[in-house]
């Protein structure tokens, strides 16, 4: 069994809600990749460590940042909407991206103790499984939401000149 770790290239662009969609088609590539490695005792022990190591990377890294790029510089925008559902929207993104944190406080020692392991921890797997469906799940309902609802408010929102901003003050934090 072959665990795929990269998501596939970026597009590029330079509008940031689009930025965001890449990201999302990462987190949803990756929350795959986790469930496929809780159910991956028959994998080459390579793979598990390869697999483990992607997502301890992904997560550790990247995700915080796209996180932070929502409470941060997204939703100060949002908040000037006036649809009550947009803002109702805007104050439960924290709340969401702690709840996925604290199934990643579960989730990362794990895949770090697997890519640490010479065998790949094949043991350790079962560990995976609970934590790893509840991230995909409620990963899913939280980007269906930023999907549907907050990311085309923000479009109509963000002036040219916002965007540009907004796009380059999401780079800046990838610099530092």
């Amino acid at each position: 069994m072959k665990l795929q770790i990269g998501a596939g290239p970026s597009l590029p662009t330079d509008d940031p809600i689009d930025l965001l969609l890449d990201c999302h088609v990462r987190i949803r590539h990756f929350t795959a990749l986790a469930t496929a490695l809780a159910g991956a005792g028959q994998a080459a022990a390579a793979h598990r460590v390869d697999a483990a190591n992607g997502l301890a990377r992904y997560f550790g890294v990247a995700f915080p940042l796209h996180g932070a790029d929502e409470e941060e510089l997204l939703a100060p925008v949002l908040r000037r909407s006036a649809d009550p559902e947009v803002l109702r929207a805007v104050e439960s993104v924290p709340g969401d991206h702690r709840a996925a944190d604290a199934l990643l406080e579960i989730l990362l020692p794990t895949w770090r103790a697997i890519a640490a392991s010479p065998d790949g921890g094949p043991a350790l797997l079962d560990r995976l499984n609970e934590p790893s469906a509840h991230l995909r799940s409620h990963l899913a309902e939280h980007l269906a939401l930023e999907e549907a609802l907050l990311f085309p408010e923000a479009r109509r929102l963000l002036d040219p000149a916002e965007a540009r901003a907004l796009r380059e003050a999401m780079a800046e934090k990838r610099l530092r």
